[in-house]
């Protein structure tokens, strides 16, 4: 009879050593623009999305996070457009190539992400 409860033991101790462990993987990020600040696999403070284990062992900083997933750099699509502005870059009132320092016109540049 020992010998039999030894043996329930030893299987029930194998059973729990054979418990799945479940990491979570984060990628720690800016919430105002997005940039990723640590991949990490410990609670830290600040906000961040879940990713996979690739994504952690790659570990990629030319992304972005966009509507909790990450998003390369690469593949956003910008439109760029100049406009007029009381604080932007004084230019020529005939041609914005001239930069004129003395110039009351000024001029930024305008971006706008594409989705």
């Amino acid at each position: 009879m020992l010998d039999a409860e030894f043996m329930k033991l030893i299987n029930a101790s194998v059973q729990i050593a054979n418990k799945p462990v479940d990491f979570t993987y984060r990628l720690y990020y800016n919430k105002d623009t997005g940039e990723p600040i640590a991949y990490s696999m410990e609670e830290l403070k600040g906000d961040f999305v879940t990713v996979t284990k690739e994504q952690y062992t790659v570990g990629r900083y030319d992304v972005i996070v966009k509507d909790d997933r990450l998003v390369s750099k690469a593949s956003i699509n910008y439109l760029r457009k100049l406009v007029p502005s009381a604080n932007g870059i004084a230019c020529c009132k005939t041609n914005v190539l001239i930069l004129d320092e003395t110039s009351s016109t000024k001029w930024k540049l305008k971006t706008k992400e594409l989705l």
